[in-house]
C-alpha cells in the first residue's frame, strides 16, 4: 500500500509523473475506481443469482453502501490540502473497506453456501427419491448402501453450510484487520461441504450405473 499511495516525488526525466500530494491523490482515485468497478460487477452477480433468497436482499445493499463511502472517500482525498491528511485518508481505502480481502470473498461464499442449500442439495434429494424407486422396483438390494451414503452425504453437506452465510455476512472489516484468517474457517466449511456434495453426486452416479449392468 505505501508504495501505491505514498508516492513523494519522481526521478529525472519522469516530469510528466505527479509527486508528492498529487500523486497520492492519483493512486487513492485509481485505487478506489478499481474497488468501485469490482463492487459494481459483484452487485450485477448478486443480483443475478436468484438461488440467494434473502441474502440477495441482504448482501446487495452493502456492496451498493461500499460504492457510496468509496466515491465518498475519493471525494474527501481530492478536497485534502496536506500531504499527510492524503495519506491517512488513503489508507481509509485499506482499513475501512478490505474490499479485495473480506467483502468480495464474503460474497462468493455465501453464494456457494446458498448453492449447495438452495440448488444442489435439493437436487440430490430429488434424485435420492428416483434411485429409491427404481432400487426397490428392481430388488436391487446391493445398491441401497449407496443409496443411503448419497443421502448422508448430502444432509452433512447441508448441515455444515446452514448459518454459514449469516456467519460471513456479519463480518466487518475491522474483524479482518484484527485477524487475517477470519475466513479461514468458512472456507474450509465450504469446502468440506462442496466434498460431501461432490460424494453424494459419485454415489448417485455409481447406482445409476449399476441399475444399468
Amino acid at each position: 500500500m505505501a508504495a501505491t499511495v505514498a508516492a513523494v516525488g519522481a526521478p529525472a526525466g519522469a516530469a510528466t509523473q505527479p509527486s508528492g500530494l498529487p500523486a497520492v491523490k492519483q493512486a487513492a482515485h485509481l485505487a478506489i475506481e478499481r474497488r468501485v468497478a469490482s463492487l459494481n460487477a459483484a452487485i450485477a452477480v448478486v443480483q443475478s443469482s436468484t438461488f440467494l433468497g434473502a441474502d440477495q436482499g441482504t448482501l446487495v445493499p452493502v456492496l451498493q453502501s461500499d460504492v457510496s463511502g468509496l466515491r465518498q472517500l475519493d471525494q474527501t482525498i481530492q478536497n485534502d490540502t496536506t500531504l499527510q491528511a492524503a495519506r491517512a485518508d488513503a489508507r481509509r481505502i485499506f482499513t475501512e473497506y478490505r474490499v479485495y480481502a473480506l467483502m468480495l470473498p464474503v460474497v462468493h461464499m455465501v453464494r456457494g453456501a446458498d448453492a449447495i442449500t438452495n440448488v444442489i442439495v435439493p437436487k440430490l434429494d430429488d434424485a435420492a427419491g428416483h434411485l429409491q424407486d427404481a432400487i426397490t422396483k428392481r430388488n436391487a438390494s446391493n445398491l441401497q448402501p449407496l443409496l443411503d451414503d448419497l443421502r448422508a452425504q448430502t444432509a452433512a453437506a447441508q448441515q455444515l453450510v446452514t448459518g454459514l452465510p449469516g456467519r460471513l455476512e456479519a463480518l466487518e472489516p475491522a474483524d479482518w484487520n484484527a485477524n487475517h484468517a477470519v475466513l479461514q474457517p468458512s472456507r474450509d466449511t465450504l469446502q468440506r461441504a462442496r466434498l460431501d456434495a461432490r460424494r453424494a453426486r459419485q454415489d448417485g452416479r455409481d447406482i445409476v450405473a449399476g441399475l444399468t449392468r
